[in-house]
């Protein structure tokens, strides 16, 4: 029983690994755009897409065994106050809050000490009952901090969710926008998604930001970090934000493994400290 017990989430992490990868590398042929894939070549393309399906492996083990931590914390809500900008961290789809458990421990460090988290379930949902739901409690965060900066920082479809409200909100209080690995053109994986909300991913028009570009001085800054070997955002043209957004290619990664990644997390932390210090100078 311990053998199986052990076993199944390293059989399921690699039956999720094989399949996405496998589905990507067919997804290549049919691509326009091969962010960083055309640095690579030969033996050196086949051992980074390698590098990214461990990788991809030891991630959602990662994802299995940190999972009921979140769930100890199952509602949306703030996890400590202060004065800094305040971060509201937002999870891709089937995970939950402990999606930034490392992030969280970084950011303290960093002097940002107030950081809420926004949770929501993937099943019995859609895209539009989320976007609803993600307003309303932005709405709450404004009320509890109405002179406070603000930075969303938002995995895949978190990052679509963050970017949906934050180009429908202008206001200068919104001093940045960071996403990871967010389907902002959806995703062809997602047609053999688990429920409603995975699903309406397939479709480009469920995914596109409303209204085209932000006016220049309405914008915040945006960054996109963006995986060459994004294993679940196919093809890897869908992973292209609109016109106005900076995009930054991380190290040949998998989609789960960017939150996990050091490298990445430094990335969008130099972001952030650029545009939205933690202290006034």
């Amino acid at each position: 029983m311990l053998i199986w017990i052990i076993a199944t989430p390293l059989l399921l992490s690699l039956l999720f690994a094989s399949v996405s990868y496998g589905f990507f590398l067919v997804s290549l042929r049919g691509s326009s755009w091969k962010p960083g894939m055309d640095r690579l070549s030969g033996n050196r393309t086949l051992h980074w897409i390698r590098r990214s399906f461990a990788g991809s492996v030891v991630s959602q083990l990662l994802v299995i065994v940190t999972y009921p931590f979140g769930r100890l914390r199952p509602t949306s809500g703030r996890i400590q106050t202060g004065t800094t900008p305040r971060i509201v961290l937002v999870h891709g789809l089937f995970h939950n809050s402990s999606a930034w458990m490392f992030w969280k421990r970084e950011l303290r460090r960093r002097g940002y000490s107030d950081i809420s988290c926004f949770s929501y379930g993937s099943f019995n949902t859609s895209k539009a009952k989320l976007d609803e739901n993600f307003q309303k409690f932005m709405n709450a965060v404004y009320q509890e901090s109405p002179e406070q900066d603000l930075v969303l920082i938002g995995h895949s479809l978190g990052g679509l969710l963050a970017a949906h409200w934050a180009t429908g909100t202008p206001d200068a209080r919104i001093r940045a926008l960071i996403t990871l690995g967010t389907p902002f053109q959806g995703s062809t994986l997602a047609r053999i998604g688990l429920g409603t909300l995975a699903r309406e991913l397939r479709h480009r028009k469920n995914c596109l930001l409303p209204g085209g570009p932000d006016a220049p001085q309405a914008a915040p800054p945006r960054l996109a970090l963006v995986s060459p070997t994004d294993n679940m955002v196919l093809p890897p043209d869908n992973l292209l934000p609109p016109p106005g957004w900076e995009v930054q290619l991380t190290a040949p990664q998998g989609h789960v493994t960017m939150l996990y990644s050091g490298h990445t997390r430094e990335m969008a932390l130099a972001f952030l400290e650029h545009n939205a210090p933690a202290t006034v100078p």
